[in-house]
């Protein structure tokens, strides 16, 4: 078996049967490991009707856990899986060609790599070359999200790519479980950091399909704070070089302004938390270092991001024109 196809999911009952159809056409050649995060719907009923041929004869598990986020049913998929690659799928989506990434990884067998990753931008930067071989830190910049998106190579979600099972196990790289966002940019950080070599192709290969019920929409009981301080503090722990890890802080520091943005939170509560995250971190060179990101977003909002960073009450004046604007 070459490839595990790990699927968590979460009351996924109206998208889960798309996202494994997605994937049948080549089960002789897969595994599909289902992770259930602990649904309160019928999202184990349905696999267990619709796939119980499948799970008898082993081609699909299904694994019931407790409801402990998306990252640790991954971390489940990852240490139950028995295949030579891994590939992530979330339950929402779906896959465009499974077969590509199947047929790749059989024709990349004579090179040294552990990640197979795909780039809808890859003409646009290699032209007509059918692939290139780049070691994992020279992504960083894209992974934290520091490049255009329209010439980034590498997705900070585990989409669009394959993982070699025996890399992850040896260097024990897991999704964190402290963190609520962000979880998908550490785990990829984790693997870039031990600079693997990673083979870089054009490949559509993956369709995200937005779902409004998903947890990346509720931020109403997020903590967005906390949630902004505990994902700067876990990339931190990997080492990346310093002028990363400032505009990091930085592009984080506007992120958070758009959640809180998106919010109901009163403003004096908005106001206290954006002083508390200019507590916590340090942004050098602020008006440079905000500035320098306009090549992935506008400039009204990093300008305004940059007066909030020196004077965090001015939001309180900001603000409500922002409110306005459609993020």
């Amino acid at each position: 078996m070459i490839l595990s196809v790990v699927i968590p999911t979460y009351n996924s009952q109206d998208t889960i049967i798309r996202a494994i159809n997605s994937c049948l056409a080549y089960i002789d050649d897969i595994e599909i490991v289902i992770v259930d995060d602990g649904s309160k719907d019928l999202t184990t009923k349905l696999i267990e009707n619709k796939y119980s041929h499948f799970i008898e004869n082993g081609k699909i598990q299904l694994i019931n856990a407790n409801h402990g986020g998306a990252g640790n049913a991954r971390n489940l998929g990852i240490e139950n899986s028995k295949g030579e690659w891994i590939i992530f799928l979330d339950s929402d989506d779906e896959f465009l060609s499974l077969r590509t990434v199947l047929i790749d990884l059989n024709a990349f067998r004579q090179y040294s790599f552990d990640v197979l990753n795909y780039s809808i931008n890859y003409n646009k930067k290699y032209g007509q070359r059918s692939y290139s071989i780049i070691n994992g830190k020279a992504l960083t910049w894209d992974n934290l999200g520091l490049n255009n998106e329209s010439l980034k190579l590498w997705d900070s979600r585990p989409a669009y790519k394959a993982f070699r099972r025996e890399f992850l196990i040896q260097h024990n790289i897991r999704f964190p479980l402290n963190i609520k966002v962000g979880e998908d940019l550490v785990f990829n950080q984790k693997c870039l950091q031990e600079d693997p070599n990673i083979i870089v192709k054009y490949g559509d290969i993956y369709r995200v399909i937005e779902n409004k019920n998903s947890i990346t929409h509720k931020i109403i009981n997020q903590n967005i704070l906390e949630d902004g301080v505990k994902l700067v503090q876990d990339v931190e722990k990997l080492n990346i070089k310093n002028e990363l890890m400032n505009e990091f802080i930085a592009k984080n520091f506007i992120s958070i302004l758009v959640r809180f943005l998106k919010s109901v939170n009163s403003i004096d509560d908005i106001i206290l938390s954006l002083k508390q995250y200019k507590k916590n971190f340090k942004v050098e060179k602020a008006f440079l270092t905000f500035y320098g990101l306009k090549q992935n977003l506008n400039v009204p909002i990093i300008l305004v991001s940059w007066i909030v960073w020196k004077q965090p009450n001015m939001a309180r004046v900001l603000f409500p024109p922002m409110k306005k604007v459609k993020y």
